[in-house]
């Protein structure tokens, strides 16, 4: 299985992309392995914003949009990280008290309609330190980060059941600290320094799915589509990087 919650130094990426390889080798189940690391650009994955008030217009929507200083894309890690490294940035102010930033990527060249266990493992660049106070939650273990995947595109879509038009998903992430049937809580936001050092720089964070085995089909084409996201209850701003995503289907 893949390493569980850790915090690292990112030069030792590589080794452990080799240790992880020859623990699916030998007498293991055939696997497809996808690996990530967002060098230069996104790699195929597109980012998204649900949970959050729905516009009546466009221009409505962009300053609702605004209101929540939504912001993404391909950045350089923020120091004292390595500012020469890339990676997926993604950035919201949680107004909502539930505000979920998700990425998604169409991965291919899978056996049609055919149950595939799932190990995922993402580095992440984090800045909140552990047990801080925060309005509705803490920064760091106030917001969890969810990772699964999902036979169809997830994608946002307009939904009125609170009575009031919200955002909302099309597939079942859980809410919050809870996973659902389509995405699990990998962990959360905190990284390794204690709130009373007053110390918010950046630090890289690795995060994976525990088990039970978390199981996806493929539909007709062989295709299956993975879903990282933070489901905040911290209400306040969570800038987060993605530094490396990796999956390994198991057949």
């Amino acid at each position: 299985m893949l390493t569980p919650l850790l915090f690292i130094d990112r030069g030792l990426l590589v080794l452990i992309a080799l240790v992880l390889a020859s623990c699916n080798s030998g007498s293991d189940p055939p696997s497809q392995q996808f690996r990530f690391t967002f060098a230069d650009d996104l790699e195929g994955w597109t980012v998204g914003f649900a949970d959050y008030p729905v516009g009546a217009s466009e221009a409505e929507q962009q300053a609702i949009d605004d209101f929540y200083e939504l912001d993404s894309g391909h950045a350089r890690l923020p120091p004292p990280l390595d500012t020469a490294d890339g990676a997926l940035m993604l950035s919201g102010n949680n107004h909502s008290d539930d505000l979920f930033m998700f990425l998604k990527r169409q991965i291919s060249g899978l056996a049609p309609e055919t149950t595939y266990q799932l190990e995922l493992r993402a580095v992440i660049a984090t800045n909140a330190p552990s047990g801080c106070f925060g309005v509705g939650g803490p920064p760091g273990e106030g917001v969890s980060v969810k990772g699964g995947a999902t036979t169809i595109e997830p994608v946002r879509v307009a939904d009125d059941t609170a009575g009031h038009m919200q955002w909302i998903m099309n597939i079942n992430k859980g809410d919050q600290s809870n996973g659902g049937r389509d995405a699990r809580v990998l962990g959360n936001f905190a990284n390794s320094k204690d709130c009373s050092s007053s110390d918010f720089s950046y630090e890289l964070k690795m995060l994976s799915l525990d088990p039970p085995a978390f199981d996806v089909t493929t539909d007709e084409n062989g295709d299956a589509w993975l879903l990282l996201g933070t489901d905040s209850g911290f209400e306040g701003t969570t800038t987060i990087y993605y530094t490396e995503i990796e999956a390994i289907l198991i057949d």
